[in-house]
C-alpha cells in the first residue's frame, strides 16, 4: 500500500527547495537517499552540468542527496505529487505504481544488463513507463547500471548445494526471499546499515549484493569468499514528477530528456568499468573470488521465478521475458 507524504511534511519540502532558488528562470530539485558519492547522485550532478551549460544559466538544478529529504519512500510520494520535481533513486517507482512490472528489480529474470535493457526499451517497459506515469504521476527518464549481484560467505560456494541453510542477509522482498528460499537459503531480514556487523556477529551468514555494496561495507573484513553468481541486474532510475515535465515548454522538455539519457549513459560507463576494479580490490584486500555454476543456480531459482509470473506478473511470462 502506497505511503502518502503528510500535507505539512509536503509544504516544508516546498520550502526547502524554495530556500534555494536565485535567479533563474527555473528550478529544479533531484532528491536522492543515497549519498554524494554513489554513482545515481554522480548521474544526477552531471544531468545538472549539462542542464545548466546548455540552458546558459536559465535552468538551475538543486541536488539534495544523501537522504536530506527522507528515504526512497518518501521521496518517490514527494515526486508523484510534485513536492519535488525529480529523484535517482532504485526500483520503488515501479513496486509501487506499477507492480505487476516489478520482474524488472527480481533475482534472476534478467541473464545481464543488456537483456535488461532490451526489454525495458521494448514494448514491455512502455508498457510499464506508461502505467508509472498514470498511477504515480511519475516519468521514468532513465536507467543507471549499478552492477551485478553476487553471494559473500566464510564458505566456498560455487553450487546451489552450497547454500543449503545459510542465513542469508536479503533485502526484505517477497520476490527476492521466494527466489532464495527455493535455492536453499534461510533469508534473515536486516536492514543494510547492519550487515557488517550482522556478519560479523554471525547473525547472517551470508550476503549478497553488488560490488559498490560490497566494497563500501567492507565486508572483505568479515567475509572470506565473494562467489560471482551474477544472480541480478541492479539498476536506478532517474525519473521526474510528469505533471512538472509537461507543465515545460517543447525545447526544455528536450533538453531535460537529452541531459537524463546522457548522464545515465555517462552513470553507467562508470560502473562498468569500476566493476573489475573492485573485484581485484576485493582480492587484494584478502577475500577469494569464486566462479560459480550460474546456470546451475539460474534453474534452482526458476521455480519460484516461474510461479511468480502467474501469481505477481501476469503482464507477461517469463518465456516471453527470455526470446529478448
Amino acid at each position: 500500500m502506497r505511503k502518502w507524504i503528510g500535507l505539512i511534511g509536503a509544504l516544508l519540502l516546498v520550502a526547502l527547495i524554495g530556500a534555494a532558488a536565485y535567479g533563474a528562470e527555473l528550478e529544479i530539485g533531484i532528491a536522492s537517499a543515497f549519498e554524494s558519492e554513489h554513482v545515481l547522485v554522480k548521474s544526477a550532478a552531471k544531468f545538472k552540468e549539462i542542464v545548466e551549460e546548455r540552458s546558459g544559466g536559465r535552468i538551475k538544478v538543486n541536488l539534495f542527496p544523501g537522504g536530506v529529504m527522507g528515504g526512497e519512500e518518501q521521496i518517490t510520494e514527494a515526486v508523484s505529487i510534485g513536492a519535488v520535481e525529480m529523484q535517482v533513486g532504485g526500483g520503488l517507482p515501479i513496486y509501487y505504481f506499477a507492480p505487476e512490472y516489478y520482474f524488472f528489480d527480481t533475482p534472476y529474470v534478467f541473464r545481464d544488463f543488456d537483456h535488461y535493457m532490451a526489454v525495458w526499451n521494448g514494448p514491455i517497459g512502455q508498457e510499464a513507463k506508461q502505467l508509472i506515469e498514470s498511477n504515480g504521476n511519475t516519468k521514468m527518464l532513465g536507467v543507471v547500471y549499478r552492477g551485478m549481484r553476487h553471494f559473500t560467505s566464510n564458505k566456498p560456494v560455487k553450487a546451489p548445494e552450497d547454500v543449503r541453510g545459510l542465513k542469508l542477509r536479503l533485502p526484505m522482498l517477497e520476490t527476492w526471499v521466494a527466489v532464495w528460499q527455493a535455492i536453499g537459503a534461510s533469508p534473515v531480514p536486516i536492514p543494510l546499515h547492519e550487515l557488517y556487523t550482522a556478519l560479523a556477529t554471525g547473525v547472517a551468514d551470508a550476503s549478497e549484493g553488488d560490488m559498490e555494496q560490497l566494497w563500501s561495507h567492507k565486508l572483505y573484513e568479515v567475509q572470506k569468499y565473494i562467489s560471482l553468481t551474477h544472480h541480478h541486474v541492479q539498476t536506478g532510475n532517474m525519473s521526474i514528477c510528469a505533471d512538472f515535465y509537461y507543465s515545460l515548454d517543447e525545447d526544455t522538455r528536450k533538453l531535460i530528456d537529452e541531459a537524463a539519457k546522457e548522464a545515465t549513459e555517462w552513470g553507467t560507463r562508470l560502473v562498468l568499468e569500476r566493476e573489475q576494479e573492485l573485484i581485484e580490490n576485493m582480492k587484494e584486500r584478502g577475500c577469494i573470488v569464486l566462479e560459480t555454476d550460474t546456470e546451475a543456480f539460474r534453474q534452482a531459482g526458476s521455480p519460484a521465478v516461474e510461479k511468480m509470473f502467474s501469481t505477481h506478473f501476469p503482464v507477461t511470462t517469463w518465456d516471453e521475458i527470455n526470446k529478448y
